[in-house]
């Protein structure tokens, strides 16, 4: 598994890396982005669902008093952070 951050190491294209350069200098520099005490930025996950009608479900953020779509933080335990199995 490659390590986390070192741009060059994903081969990743000019677009690319101009949308993932703050998080990857973030972890080249030893961030822990699942981690929300890592202020520079986290990790997170969103959804958006929206009915039949087209209405888009939101939830109040209630430290930030703001309303934001559906989704979590990552959190150092989850499954998906260890390494990805091979396709077969």
């Amino acid at each position: 598994m490659l390590p986390l951050g070192r741009q060059a190491e994903w081969g990743l294209g000019g677009e690319e890396k101009q949308t993932l350069a703050p998080a990857l200098e973030l972890l080249d520099d030893g961030a822990d982005l699942t981690t929300r005490k890592e202020f520079r930025g986290h990790a997170t996950a969103g959804a958006i669902l929206a009915d039949p009608d087209g209405r888009i479900l939101h939830i109040r953020h209630l430290a930030l008093d703001r309303w934001l779509l559906s989704g979590r933080h990552l959190e150092a335990s989850d499954a998906i952070l260890g390494p990805i199995p091979p396709i077969q």
